[in-house]
């Protein structure tokens, strides 16, 4: 498991956690490359191949305590999901609907800001695939990268 670098003071750096660093918890998720994907540090995303709900994924990070921001790169289409994300048990990313009704579009980003970890730790970050839009004809889910940082 990826364990990403520590967050010491607030503004000091950021955790930019890669797909490659997720490891399948239920599902099959798998780490891949697409020309579409246009994030300034990775051409990869992490790909769920089984396209189930409750399919889940986790890194292991290492925080201190204090309030973060939360960004997440993904992929939407016709056959997305929709995912928790949740950080030392905590859903801090409640039903991100991963459905377009328009087709596929890459490089959407989805922000949380105000997460507090109370003390510091090693922590799961879960991705997990709680349920679908009526719209959509699957579960898929792509990410294509996640950024964390500290606030305060």
């Amino acid at each position: 498991m990826g364990i990403s670098q520590t967050l010491n003071k607030v503004g000091e750096s950021l955790l930019v956690i890669h797909p490659h660093q997720f490891v399948n918890v239920t599902g099959t998720w798998t780490p891949a490359t697409d020309a579409n994907v246009t994030l300034p540090w990775y051409t990869h995303y992490l790909g769920l191949d089984t396209h189930n709900i409750n399919d889940k994924c986790r890194v292991k990070i290492l925080l201190q305590a204090g309030t973060y921001t939360l960004k997440l790169w993904y992929w939407k289409g016709t056959t997305a999901g929709i995912i928790d994300v949740t950080l030392g048990g905590t859903v801090v990313v409640n039903d991100l609907d991963f459905y377009n009704a328009g087709g596929l579009t890459y490089n959407n980003i989805s922000t949380t800001t105000g997460i507090v970890i109370p003390a510091g730790d090693l922590i799961n970050l879960d991705i997990e695939v709680v349920s679908k839009n009526g719209g959509s004809g699957d579960y898929g889910c792509q990410i294509q990268g996640i950024i964390l940082y500290r606030t305060a």
